[in-house]
């Protein structure tokens, strides 16, 4: 399937403020065949009031073409799909009937914690390898809302095809770059996760400028570690997926994963954290996928290991902390 045959380059499938955001940028450039959201809320404040509080502030025009329908966002080549890990099978299971061989970029972040598949490895369960995209990196969803440009990687199975497509889908205000590293890419996105909630509670435990940086790098070497464990590629993790999203998520109030830390660190209870966010942090639920990653052989995650404690095991932040900086020290860096 090629774009000559088809009207619109892309379709949305994901009713977020991510999802959103794409969808609005997407459709002033002309692009967008549809957004499919399965929020009732969220279509019917669109398609009759012309905005939406999932994303406040921005303005959609009586012509954006949201849908409830399914079918709809097949008449694009390219099909994206911003959603959480956990709603992916859902989406992908409704999509697959009426599948006619477009690229689909996955734009979720995370990592079942009961099978342990990355996005890409969910999705081939439902569509063909060579046609599944990942779309990650430092993206709020406000930068595009409001142009600003935002650069994220486009991560495909067969290089060549993937540069064609970046080169292909790259605009003004979203610059795409290529790599064919999926796994490292997806673990990138994953984690930085998870190390933002570690930057969020040293933030809320005050623990000041130099000590939040040595946490983040630190953070950076455990990302890298976990990656080539995986079967990643070490640069990818310098990449944008990686540092980028990092330098992005770890000291940013915009943050998801960031504010859930920062509140534990200032003594809130998890249960009341998580509901005091209203929206989903990616990397608690990640984090779920700790224990069985600790227990490779020769992969040491401190700072991952030690937020699983904090979320799962009740461990107090401070003395988490402590027994961060207790550990033996003259690791070679």
């Amino acid at each position: 399937m090629t774009t000559d045959t088809m009207l619109e380059i892309i379709s949305i499938i994901g009713g977020g403020t991510w999802g959103l955001s794409l969808g609005r940028y997407y459709h002033r450039l002309g692009w967008l065949r549809a957004l499919y959201t399965s929020y009732n809320d969220t279509y019917n404040s669109i398609r009759y009031q012309g905005a939406t509080s999932r994303l406040e502030g921005i303005d959609f025009p009586p012509d954006f073409p949201i849908t409830q329908n399914i079918r709809e966002p097949l008449q694009a080549s390219n099909i994206l799909i911003a959603s959480t890990l956990k709603a992916l099978s859902g989406h992908l299971q409704r999509l697959a009937p009426y599948y006619l061989g477009q690229n689909v970029l996955l734009c979720c972040k995370g990592q079942d914690h009961e099978t342990f598949a990355l996005p890409h490895e969910i999705a081939a369960q439902y569509l063909p390898e060579e046609k599944i995209f990942l779309l990650s990196g430092p993206s709020f969803a406000a930068d595009l809302a409001e142009e600003r440009v935002v650069a994220v990687c486009l991560a495909g199975k067969n290089i060549a095809q993937t540069i064609e497509l970046a080169q292909h889908l790259n605009t003004t205000h979203l610059r795409l770059y290529a790599t064919d590293d999926r796994i490292g890419v997806a673990l990138g996105g994953a984690y930085k996760n998870v190390l933002a909630i570690a930057a969020g509670i040293g933030y809320g435990l005050k623990i000041g400028a130099s000590a939040e940086a040595a946490l983040v790098t630190r953070g950076l070497v455990e990302l890298r570690a976990l990656c080539v464990s995986l079967g990643g590629a070490k640069l990818t993790v310098l990449g944008l997926s990686g540092l980028g999203d990092l330098i992005l998520t770890c000291g940013n109030t915009q943050s998801r994963n960031f504010c859930l830390g920062a509140a534990l660190g200032q003594g809130q209870k998890i249960a009341d954290a998580l509901a005091q966010l209203g929206a989903v942090a990616e990397g608690y639920s990640t984090a779920k996928s700790l224990p069985q990653l600790i227990s490779r052989p020769n992969l040491e995650l401190p700072i991952c290991q030690t937020v699983y404690h904090v979320l799962y095991e009740s461990l107090a932040p401070d003395t988490a902390l402590n027994n961060l900086i207790n550990r033996p020290g003259g690791k070679i860096e």
